[in-house]
């Protein structure tokens, strides 16, 4: 007699509406989806105050998923990431090589060694590139839009943005411009 017992079936199913219903997402988010939502706010505000209500332009979505993704950092307790505008990428014998990139080789090249956002991208993702045979492709920084980008309009969520971290985010800002100056002086490309 293998007959489903249909009390314990409706049983199951009152709980598990009853878990459903008290984690219910629209009614509890996390701290990350609170900030995000502060922010969006707050940028509604300045575009408002400037009259760009209509289209939202590059520089407030920018300045949304950076803030988003540097609270993400700050709350983890790691710093603001620096992308340098030069360093060393694969070369094309390394193309040749392709599946044989070893994880030293991505981590010892000049500009990414040292510099924990880059070697971090590398080592997360570098069994999925060898996986899907990108691993030159990772060397050579296809994979670097995964790191936080600096916010490009300058303010601060009231007790949740760290200041320490603001401040280390707004040097790599000037770093950012001081370089991008030393380029046009020297007719460098931008």
């Amino acid at each position: 007699d293998n007959t489903w017992d249909p009390s314990i079936i409706l049983e199951n199913s009152d709980i598990t509406k009853h878990i459903i219903s008290e984690n219910d997402h629209e009614k509890k988010k996390t701290e990350v989806e609170l900030y995000e939502a502060e922010t969006w706010d707050y940028l509604q505000t300045l575009m408002t105050e400037e009259g760009e209500d209509e289209e939202v332009s590059h520089e407030y979505l920018q300045t949304w998923d950076a803030k988003t993704c540097n609270y993400q950092r700050q709350r983890l307790g790691k710093s603001p990431c620096y992308i340098p505008k030069e360093y060393e990428k694969c070369t094309e014998s390394d193309k040749l090589r392709g599946d044989d990139i070893t994880m030293d080789e991505l981590l010892n090249k000049e500009g990414v060694s040292g510099n924990t956002c880059l070697e971090e991208v590398r080592q997360s993702f570098y069994a999925y590139a060898k996986s899907m045979g990108m691993l030159y492709e990772l060397c050579q920084g296809e994979f670097d839009i995964n790191i936080c980008q600096i916010p490009k309009i300058d303010f601060m969520i009231d007790e949740k943005d760290d200041t320490g971290y603001y401040a280390k985010m707004k040097a790599i800002k000037a770093r950012i411009k001081r370089e991008q100056n030393d380029n046009i002086l020297s007719g460098d490309d931008i």
